[in-house]
């Protein structure tokens, strides 16, 4: 398992990730990405929006979460030590056409609540990853799945 490592922004422009795609994806029951060491402004409440490229060179929705300010008055930091989002129904869709993928890009952005970017939020995130929870054997070896 791969990480991916990102700097910060502040312009409100999305961070973009490399992220490996784990070899075994296609079995997985769930696959989440995770962001790491996720630092925000404490008093704006926001949603880090991520997309990636298709195959037709189409932007593509993979997935968001919300993450509340603290309050309006506090200018400290916000830090999270760790984000999980499920990504496995946009992520199967987006890999199904290319199943041999070593790795995508993701771009992640924070927005506001219509989805608009945010101009010259100051945020950062140190890591990404795909994650995945596999199959059980005895759910592989039924032929249910």
């Amino acid at each position: 398992m791969g990480l991916s490592f990102a700097g910060a922004t502040d312009d409100g422009g999305p961070i973009p990730f490399v992220v490996p795609v784990p070899t075994n994806w296609s079995n997985a029951t769930q696959i989440r990405l995770v962001l790491e060491e996720v630092t925000v402004p404490g008093n704006v409440p926001l949603k880090l929006r991520v997309t990636a490229t298709s195959q037709g060179g189409q932007e593509e929705f993979v997935g968001s979460t919300g993450i509340e300010a603290l309050s309006r008055d506090e200018s400290k930091p916000h830090e999270l030590p760790v984000l999980r989002l499920d990504v496995t129904r946009s992520l199967r869709q987006l890999l199904e056409g290319r199943p041999e993928e070593k790795a995508i890009e993701l771009r992640i952005q924070a927005v506001d609540g219509r989805n608009n970017p945010i101009p010259g939020l100051k945020w950062s995130c140190k890591t990404a990853r795909l994650e995945i929870q596999e199959k059980a054997k005895s759910e592989l070896d039924s032929g249910f799945f």
